[in-house]
């Protein structure tokens, strides 16, 4: 990307200087709080993959002692 090319993109996305940014501060304390609920509602809803729920069970039977050789 040429400099010039760098340079307006970065005063459209608001980087370079902090008082001019794309999107009002309401809409961007919204915008992140959406953000937030959305990735909280996911992380509730993860579930663990079967080598996830392995890899714990080996980690307890390690710490127990109960290595298998």
């Amino acid at each position: 990307m040429k400099d010039s090319e760098f340079e307006k993109n970065r005063e459209l996305f608001g980087q370079g200087n902090g008082s001019r940014s794309p999107m009002m501060p309401e809409q961007e304390t919204k915008a992140e709080q959406q953000r937030e609920s959305r990735e909280n509602k996911d992380a509730r809803d993860a579930t663990a993959s079967n080598r996830e729920r392995m890899v714990e069970i080996g980690r307890g039977n390690q710490q127990a002692g109960r290595q298998g050789k």
